[in-house]
């Protein structure tokens, strides 16, 4: 795929198309389980009544009007009662009040996901022998759900289902609007402080610049308001692994509910001194916890990074228990090597308890419990034995894959959902216990439905019960099958839009990528992640300074990897105790991006219209596409909100300039008879028309611009007094 090098290419690149359909689609939902029933007819459901009048109905549609053309619903969520529609089409020959329509659904269930209710629908449109009913469901929590349609025309004594036709359920996730307004950086702990880098570190004063630290604090001042943070368990670190790889990967946990001591100042303290391992333990996760503090008190977001797929070798066994002592204030425990909630038969308690028993043997899960590994054998209940579990490939050796079905070993077993159980707790703990604001899954590809619907509801079901109000966002990683799973998530990380984003060449390839259907914001806008090449700009500062601050003007959350905004060129070295170069040394050029990169971030945390998702696109006064000028309106959802305009030259060589005619969004919010100013918040914010305009003139004459090369530009546009 084309990448940007600082010029403008050889002309506009169309972004790729996606594939047109879902991956993987799960068999259609009825009731109980939300599976439709065996045997089921698909044939019209017929009543003959006591005179004689038959009513015969059979479902020709199920969906959703929040549905686009991509076929994603996209369900805009900003508070509790919020809701969404749902339409059954039915053919009816008969009495249509003997028609008994329903959406079957567990929305709201997320501590039940298997939980479905029949929420009956109204009749809203007659069409010949086409009958087409509705229902607006209120929707009071956020979680990944389903819904199907059905109906009875004999009192609700036998259904007919949409999935009997062949209809698929819709999966649905709202959409929390909030979550558009994350501007997040993701960073390794030991990298960006050179090499050997802690929480105490980040939770200090300082910046690159000043003192050598990179910080919360630092952060914050660029405008940055949410971290996505490596994972922070304590890592198995593989003695056949890369030479090179001297710290070994955070990707390879060795313990889920531990914070790594190489992460916390006092743990290293502790365990230099000959402490014990309790003592190492507990002081990492206390540093964990006030890191948290820290970046809450500067409005910032904690997303943690967690693969559920996998763990490292020797993966020391904890697990999260709950209890109520006798005055009824709930008691949490991690306790380590307590298999109770994970052993399915006497015959693996009788194996645990023996081989936890055996002072000669290992304690680690491969050897304890093997069933909870996926079997290179083929075993459909999990691993046999140690030498039985499946490791990982290529440049994960180092891990080994756990026994979730999907791609890696059986699918629907009751062990099956005991390691999904067993992950509902981790992230349970981490948004409960250690403070988190959401999880970024790696590499999705392989996780069963069941960890999308069943762990992350458990997990959001636990943080409606001790955090009200805080809804988790979820990202994830998926570069094989981003179309089933990107309905389960609040941002999809994947290949389309990173591709397409660097062949976004020209205006019209990037007004493109916007505008297409499967971006819709659930793409995440970013260049790179810690295991992928940096974005290339071949020395040129001045296209690295476009680029990293016109992502976070688009719309939509948005993230850059530590040292992105000082022009670092090397991949992240997450797996060595090695620090980022540009985070070391600030060279004069790297301070010029971190300049750009910052006042875009603080023009976006200033004005509610760049936080938002909505978008327009004014055109060029005078007809046809601008080759160099990019134009964007952004406004918030209220008509009286401040909206602004992002203009960006795309050539490098000369200053452009063009008029041009205001979208129809933003032309609305006009009033003709009111005098408007706008102040480029990327340079010194001053008023730069002198004049103002009155709304007239701004209508019937548009917004006129001059750009330098490679400049971007963000007009808050707002009434002049």
């Amino acid at each position: 795929m084309p990448r940007v090098t600082g010029g403008r290419g050889n002309g506009p690149v169309v972004p790729p198309t996606r594939p047109a359909g879902p991956v993987n689609v799960p068999a259609p939902r009825g009731p109980a389980d939300g599976f439709r029933p065996r045997g089921a007819s698909a044939a019209w459901a017929t009543f003959t009544d006591d005179r004689g009048i038959t009513t015969g109905a059979r479902i020709s549609g199920f969906s959703s009007p929040l549905t686009n053309s991509a076929g994603r619903v996209v369900f805009p969520w900003d508070k509790p009662g919020d809701a969404i529609a749902f339409e059954l089409t039915v053919e009816v020959n008969g009495d249509r009040s003997k028609v008994r329509p329903e959406v079957w659904t567990n929305a709201n269930h997320n501590d039940a996901p298997s939980k479905y209710d029949a929420v009956p629908m109204r009749e809203v449109k007659v069409e010949g022998n086409r009958v087409t009913y509705r229902a607006d469901i209120p929707v009071s929590k956020v979680g990944n759900y389903r819904a199907t349609g059905r109906l009875s025309v004999d009192g609700g004594a036998s259904y007919q289902w949409a999935g009997d036709l062949g209809l698929a359920d819709l999966r649905f996730r709202p959409h929390v609007e909030a979550h558009d307004a994350l501007d997040l950086m993701e960073l390794n702990v030991l990298s960006v402080n050179g090499g050997h880098g802690t929480f105490a570190d980040l939770t200090g004063s300082g910046s690159p610049e000043t003192n050598g630290k990179y910080t919360l604090e630092s952060l914050a001042k660029e405008g940055v308001n949410a971290v996505w943070v490596m994972p922070p368990f304590e890592r198995s670190v593989w003695e056949f692994r890369h030479p090179l790889d001297d710290a070994g990967s955070p990707y390879a946990t060795k313990n889920f509910f531990q914070v790594d001591p190489e992460y916390s100042a006092k743990a290293k303290e502790l365990r230099a001194r000959g402490a014990s391992t309790a003592e190492v333990d507990a002081a990492a996760n206390a540093e964990w916890k006030a890191f948290v503090d820290k970046a809450h008190s500067l409005g910032l977001k904690v997303v943690v990074d967690v693969a559920l797929n996998h763990v490292g070798h020797n993966y020391e066994f904890s697990d999260l228990f709950t209890r109520y002592d006798a005055a009824g204030k709930e008691v949490r425990e991690v306790l380590k090597n307590d298999f109770s909630k994970v052993v399915i038969n006497p015959e693996q308690k009788a194996a645990v308890d023996a081989h936890l028993a055996d002072p000669s043997l290992p304690k680690y899960m491969e050897y304890v419990a093997p069933w909870m590994y996926a079997s290179r054998s083929g075993n459909s209940r999990g691993a046999k034995s140690a030498d039985d579990a499946m490791a990982g490939g290529g440049q994960w050796f180092d891990t080994k894959q756990l026994f979730l079905g999907g791609s890696y070993g059986g699918k629907n077993s009751e062990q099956n959902a005991a390691v999904v159980g067993y992950l509902g707790r981790v992230l349970e703990y981490w948004a409960v216990d250690m403070g988190v604001d959401g999880f970024r899954l790696d590499h999705l590809t392989g996780l069963p439905q069941t960890v999308m619907e069943q762990a992350l509801n458990h997990a959001q079901a636990a943080v409606d019960a001790h955090r009200p109000g805080t809804q988790l966002y979820f990202t994830g990683e998926d570069f094989f099958s981003p179309e089933y799973n990107i309905s389960y998530l609040d941002n999809i990380q994947d290949t389309w839009l990173r591709n397409s984003l660097l062949a976004s060449t020209s205006p019209a390839t990037l007004r493109g990528l916007l505008q297409s259907p499967y971006f819709d914001n659930r793409e995440m806008l970013n260049l790179d992640s810690h295991d992928e090449t940096r974005f290339p700009f071949q020395g040129d500062a001045k296209a690295a300074a476009r680029l990293t601050s016109l992502l976070p003007l688009l719309g939509g959350a948005t993230f850059a990897v530590a040292g992105d905004e000082l022009g670092e060129g090397d991949a992240m070295p997450f797996k060595q105790y090695r620090g980022v170069g540009a985070l070391l040394h600030p060279s004069d050029a790297g301070k010029s991006i971190e300049e750009s990169f910052r006042r875009a971030n603080l023009a976006r945390k200033a004005l509610p219209a760049l936080q938002d998702n909505n978008r327009g696109f004014p055109s060029p006064r005078d007809g046809g596409e601008d080759p160099d000028l990019f134009a964007l309106s952004r406004f918030p959802d209220r008509k009286d909100g401040t909206p602004a305009l992002v203009f960006a030259n795309f050539n490098n060589q000369r200053t452009r300039e063009n008029a041009f005619r205001l979208d129809d969004e933003l032309r609305s919010r006009i009033d003709p008879n009111r005098r408007y100013q706008v102040r480029d918040l990327m340079g010194d914010g001053s008023p730069l028309w002198n004049p103002p305009l009155t709304g007239r003139e701004l209508l019937d004459r548009g917004v006129f611009v001059r750009l330098a090369p490679y400049q971007v530009q963000v007009l808050k546009l707002e009434e002049a007094r």
